[in-house]
Order: structure tokens, then sequence, then C-alpha cells
């Protein structure tokens, strides 16, 4: 079986409490955020490099990746769900996990200046909200 991000994030979830450690959940999201606010902030600087006009017009295909991703990892999601029997409440952590690193990325894309761990604990504040 290939290892996604996906299989990875789902171990995570597994070692959770579900007495619900809510610290422990939003910790858990740190590692994923701050790999895809990398991705964003690298698919900033190619675009600033690549774009010769308009940015809103140079944006909207790495927008749609980012987009593209996140559809990908529901898929894969779902695809994971189907294959074995994870509790609602797992289901529910990893969609939610899916969100965030959609989060991640977007702010690593339109935020310059941030780094990706700032944005990842950026995310880690908000998620103990």
């Amino acid at each position: 079986m290939k290892k996604t991000l996906l299989t990875v994030l789902l171990v995570f979830i597994s070692n959770i409490s579900f007495a619900f450690d809510k610290e422990a959940f939003c910790r858990s999201n740190i590692k994923s955020d701050t790999s895809r606010a990398e991705w964003g902030i690298k698919m900033r600087n190619e675009m600033f490099s690549k774009c010769k006009g308009n940015i809103d017009v140079c944006a909207k295909p790495y927008l749609k990746r980012i987009n593209d991703q996140e559809e990908k990892d529901k898929l894969d999601a779902i695809e994971i769900f189907n294959r074995q029997n994870y509790p609602q409440a797992e289901r529910l952590f990893l969609l939610t996990m899916i969100s965030s690193m959609t989060t991640s990325a977007l702010m690593g894309f339109k935020y310059e200046g941030k780094t990706a761990n700032q944005i990842a604990l950026e995310n880690y504040s908000f998620c103990l909200k």
C-alpha cells in the first residue's frame, strides 16, 4: 500500500485519546500545516518570478492547484474510509486536518513575509480557540 500524507495523518489521529484532547489534536496538525505552507510559499515565489502581467490573473492557476490538492486529499480520505473501518470521530478529524492544510497552503501563497512555521503556529493557535 502506498503511504500517503493522509495515511500518516491517520496514524497521528489514531494516537489521540478520544476523550478528545484538543491540544494534542491541534498539535498533530503542525507538521502537515508547515509542509503545506511551505508549498504555498514556494508557489508564490514561482508565480512572482514568472508573472509578467496582472497578479490576479497569474495567481489563478496556482490557486487552482491548491484547490485541486484539497479535492485529491478528500478523495484519498474517502478511499481510506472505504477500505478501512474508521470511527466517525477519526473521519471528522482527518477532514478537519485537510481543511487546515488547505488554509496553510493558501496563507503561504497569499501572505508574503510569514514563514511556514509562523503560519502553522497561527493555525495551531486558532485551532485551540
